[in-house]
């Protein structure tokens, strides 16, 4: 499976091959670009806001909105961190943070030892081998 991921990666497909051919960014954001969760996988994933969304002040909410965005997981969440990457936190255990460590389209930011918790980080394109290891929430489909 390993050897698979990495040929696809090379092969520069992911997104291409799901028929999107480029992530929608932010433009409103005045120093710095996201991924637009909604805009680029609404279809594909559910998302959700992030705690803090509530707390910010109304008037900057539309602005900080992409950032503030989330897609939850059963093992826990995806959220952007900055220009083409998205970032996972998983603070499901060891069996699951291993499994997500071994991918090899991430790079692990914090934790990663023998923690209860791990951050990776990953190119967008790469978002359905973390998804699949995290198990994120997929829309109804009625």
């Amino acid at each position: 499976m390993e050897n698979d991921l990495r040929h696809k990666r090379q092969k520069g497909q992911g997104m291409a091959s799901r028929g999107q051919s480029e992530p929608v960014m932010t433009s409103d954001h005045p120093v710095v670009q996201c991924v637009d969760l909604r805009a680029t996988f609404g279809r594909e994933f559910r998302y959700a806001w992030d705690e803090a969304y509530w707390e910010e002040r109304p008037d900057l909410r539309r602005i900080e909105a992409p950032w503030l965005r989330i897609i939850p997981c059963k093992f826990g969440k995806l959220y952007p961190h900055g220009d083409r990457l998205l970032a996972a936190y998983c603070p499901a255990g060891a069996i699951k943070r291993r499994q997500l460590q071994a991918l090899p389209c991430v790079e692990v930011v914090q934790g990663g030892g023998d923690g209860p918790e791990v951050i990776v980080t990953f190119d967008v394109a790469d978002i359905e081998a973390v998804a699949k290891v995290l198990k994120a929430r997929r829309p109804r489909r009625y």
